[in-house]
């Protein structure tokens, strides 16, 4: 097993490097070709690192780190199991290669993620794990509506699959109404934050916060194409979508939605969240035929396009978000900011280009989308994950994976061979004085040689902190084991001077 991904690492990530040992590699990669690493290959590590953290039939963990706002609490609460919401993209994984390769395991697996959603339903209805970066969270009350909805559109997902097991989509349907008496209760025109202050307010939506809303409107839609029943969907959602693309949210020629929950009225969605923002807008038309949608989405992609920025090594990123003022009830964008930058939207937003070129094809914008391509491409590592964002506040979010699967598999549609779970090489991984080791289920991350966390991947609550913790019959020292043959992986990131653009 080691062997063969030794062989793959020579062949596709460091050509240069010795058959028996691959000494370092330097990232970003801005010779690699996208074409050598969005392959099967990546695909095959990518799900095999998804499965290092399997903590239960149907229930993956992972370290929930905002890079959009810089969240890492989780570490110091000690704190690596699911949060509802990821497990909308895990169901989807698995019902990707099951319509790929036909092979059943994946149904299966499919199915059990679905049990393990309607496990996480409380009495009252609604979800526990759902507050994210905010995690652990065992009241369902400790979360806010797009990480209630989430599950929502896992369930209805697998719903909607002609093959979904008969009683199975009685229960989901019995789940999902039961969680929308408890949400809409707790929820409806109650909002979050600045928003309550607005003028007009309440207004018929759940948090005021456009992609929070925006979710809850696509499960509501969701809800009554998969059950034949859109009731809900004219009473709540169509009443909130019309808030939403008006102009109290909407900026029409910018492309741009206010978030809703700043105390200033001139806070637009950041760049991440517009691929939420796109990709339920999109749903909803699929489903409803409405027609002021398309014209809005064009205007998505436009501003997505003109928010990224080539940065002074050459290589093309998103910039994290928008200044604006007010004049003379006018928005005016003043200057954008570029870090944190987000590797991860990169790959979100590739999709969305495509629609929108095919109805619009153009040779400049074009040009971007493939620069934007070739950025992912050369920040793809050697476990087939990519960092969650660069941040120059804080290194770990160079370090931490996120997983690029669900690209992936969009990527390589109609080429895809079925996949073994395996186990992955060893690996260091290096920026500044932050070391961060992984050995299969185990990883530690050390600052100036000193352990600052390390975790056992398939416990939930499975990180001790400092030099000296613990935990019972658990050897942490496992995530440095083979070092000495490790692919050590070198994050070489340099941030601009200028800070805006």
């Amino acid at each position: 097993m080691k062997n063969k991904w030794l062989a793959l690492l020579l062949l596709v990530v460091a050509p240069a490097c010795l058959a028996e040992r691959i000494a370092s590699i330097t990232y970003p990669r801005k010779n690699i070709n996208p074409d050598d690493v969005f392959t099967q290959e990546t695909l095959e590590k990518s799900i095999s690192y998804l499965f290092s953290w399997q903590q239960g039939a149907g229930v993956f963990g992972g370290l929930t780190l905002h890079g959009c706002w810089g969240e890492t609490g989780v570490i110091q609460r000690k704190y690596h199991g699911q949060f509802t919401s990821a497990n909308r993209t895990y169901l989807n994984i698995m019902l990707d290669m099951y319509e790929a390769t036909g092979d059943y395991k994946w149904n299966l697996r499919a199915e059990k993620n679905v049990a393990n959603v309607m496990f996480l339903q409380t009495k009252s209805g609604g979800f526990y794990h759902g507050s994210a970066e905010f995690e652990p969270s065992y009241d369902e009350n400790k979360t806010c509506a797009i990480h209630q909805c989430m599950p929502e559109l896992a369930l209805l997902e697998y719903a909607a699959k002609p093959y979904a097991h008969p009683e199975l989509k009685k229960e989901i349907k019995k789940v999902i109404d039961k969680h929308w008496k408890w949400f809409n209760g707790q929820f409806y025109k109650k909002g979050t934050r600045g928003v309550t202050d607005k003028q007009g307010w309440p207004w018929p939506c759940w948090s005021g916060v456009t992609n929070q809303d925006m979710v809850v409107i696509e499960a509501l839609a969701k809800y009554g194409k998969v059950f034949n029943d859109m009731s809900r969907y004219e009473e709540f959602g169509k009443p909130a979508l019309d808030v939403l693309l008006s102009d109290r949210y909407y900026y029409k020629g910018l492309g741009l939605f206010q978030r809703g929950d700043q105390p200033a009225w001139t806070f637009p969605e950041r760049t991440p969240y517009y691929h939420i923002i796109f990709s339920t807008l999109n749903a909803i038309h699929e489903i409803t035929g409405d027609k002021r949608i398309p014209p809005i989405l064009d205007d998505v992609c436009e501003q997505g396009f003109r928010a990224t920025f080539v940065a002074e090594d050459g290589l093309r990123y998103f910039s994290h978000g928008v200044n604006v003022k007010m004049d003379n009830g006018k928005m005016e964008i003043v200057s954008r900011n570029k870090y944190p930058t987000s590797v991860t939207s990169i790959l979100d937003f590739m999709e969305f280009f495509d629609w929108y070129l095919e109805r619009h094809p153009d040779p400049e914008k074009k040009k971007i989308q493939d620069d934007l391509y070739k950025t992912a491409a050369a920040y793809m590592r050697t476990d087939g994950t990519l960092p969650i964002a660069l941040n120059p506040e804080n290194d770990i979010f160079a370090l931490a994976p996120s997983n690029p699967t669900k690209f992936l598999l969009w990527k390589l549609n109609g080429k895809i061979t079925n996949v073994e779970i395996e186990d992955l090489p060893p690996l260091q991984r290096k920026i500044n004085n932050l070391v961060w080791y992984e050995n299969g289920r185990f990883y530690e991350v050390t600052k100036d040689g000193a352990r600052v966390f390390a975790g056992c991947k398939l416990e939930p609550k499975g990180i001790v902190l400092g030099t000296d913790e613990t935990m019972a019959n658990v050897d942490f020292d496992r995530a440095r084991e083979h070092h000495d043959d490790a692919v050590v992986e070198i994050m070489d990131i340099r941030y601009d001077k200028e800070k805006t653009f």
